[in-house]
């Protein structure tokens, strides 16, 4: 209806239109040579407006002609290089998705195909899924040079030099990394063991603490790696005859995994020899209450000077019998103390357990 209504109101505008120019119409002599023709204004403008739009319909056909060669081969290049770019994102979602071989099949069929500036991608993603590990530091050398990817190269050299020992080298890649990337917990981890490797404890204290403020989560769940690289070095320490170097270690392995029955057992036994036996019974009563077992009882009961009823009495106090049946039935056992030894056989009978107990 609306369409209707303002073709009515065009049309009877366009009539007036022709109305009042036809009014106003003059007539126009034109001379061209020794020909004269008469017409009127209105058609002269009418036939100077026309004859425009057409020259320049014909001049923007003739551009498009001219042009249609290099339109088309820009098309075509587009066209490609969209179908790269898709076929690129498809690679980084196989190899996200740990389909290894698909990355690597479709980078492979593509990568001769592809412009320079997208050199970098294949490089990138082949350093992930070849299977060539000489091949994958190829190509990560090669992403050395590219602005994007040189921290990620840089850390993962360092990591495939120090998986094989090659721990100068490691330094080397790994301090890149850490100087574009100084705040990248994931580089902080790999720092830890590469400077226990080092035997650079001060380096390494340093990236434990700035790994803590930087990702606690993540420090967390390296505390118990943390510990064993420090139990390592207390054992180096050891073979070297630093007691005062190992004794250390070990009381750092012990802060960051308290329940380590291998570092309390290298400890007490030092800490004991020096006449320390308040600070070794500390450390294993802090191992006993996070995993309660014989073997931290037995290390206690030596470092200990109480009688055995104080002994049981206070690792009774520390985890509770009652949730640890056979391993104090055990200990009591150990001590001689047979009443709580029966009492707790009580126990066991009236909530109808048959553990298999074994006489320590």
């Amino acid at each position: 209806m609306i369409r209707l209504l303002l073709l009515t109101i065009f049309i009877i505008l366009l009539y007036l239109g022709f109305t009042i120019v036809s009014a106003y119409d003059t007539t126009v002599h034109l001379q061209f040579l020794r020909y004269n023709v008469t017409i009127s204004s209105f058609f002269l403008i009418a036939a100077v407006i026309i004859g425009s739009v057409i020259i320049a319909l014909i001049s923007k056909l003739f551009i498009i002609l001219l042009n249609a060669p290099s339109l088309i081969s820009s098309r075509i290049k587009t066209s490609k290089m969209q179908h790269n770019i898709r076929q690129i994102l498809d690679s980084y979602s196989h190899a996200m998705a740990k389909d290894y071989d698909g990355a690597r099949n479709i980078i492979n069929r593509i990568k001769n195909d592809l412009p320079h500036e997208f050199d970098v991608h294949p490089h990138m993603i082949l350093s992930k899924v070849d299977l060539n590990p000489e091949q994958r530091t190829y190509h990560l050398r090669y992403l050395l040079d590219s602005t994007e990817y040189k921290a990620f190269a840089a850390k993962e050299l360092a990591r495939y030099f120090l998986g094989h020992k090659y721990h100068q080298q490691a330094l080397e890649y790994a301090e890149q990394a850490e100087h574009m990337r100084s705040n990248d917990p994931e580089l902080l981890a790999l720092l830890l063991e590469l400077y226990a490797a080092m035997i650079m404890w001060d380096q390494f204290e340093e990236a434990v603490a700035r790994l803590q403020i930087l990702d606690h989560q993540l420090f967390e769940q390296m505390q118990p790696q943390i510990s064993d690289l420090y139990f390592a070095g207390a054992k180096a320490a050891l073979a070297e005859g630093s007691d005062d170097d190992a004794i250390y270690y070990l009381e750092e392995a012990l802060l960051h995994k308290p329940d380590s029955a291998e570092a309390a057992s290298l400890l007490c036994p030092l800490l004991i020899n020096r006449g320390q036996n308040g600070r070794s019974i500390e450390f294993l009563e802090a191992a006993f209450a996070a995993t309660p077992s014989f073997e931290l009882f037995e290390l206690y009961a030596k470092s200990s000077t109480a009688n055995n009823k104080e002994i049981y009495a206070k690792l009774g106090n520390i985890a509770d019998p009652r949730n640890n049946v056979g391993l104090f039935i055990a200990i009591a056992t150990y001590l001689g103390l047979t009443s709580e030894a029966k009492e707790l056989v009580e126990h066991l009978r009236h909530a109808d357990l048959e553990p298999a107990l074994t006489v320590f």
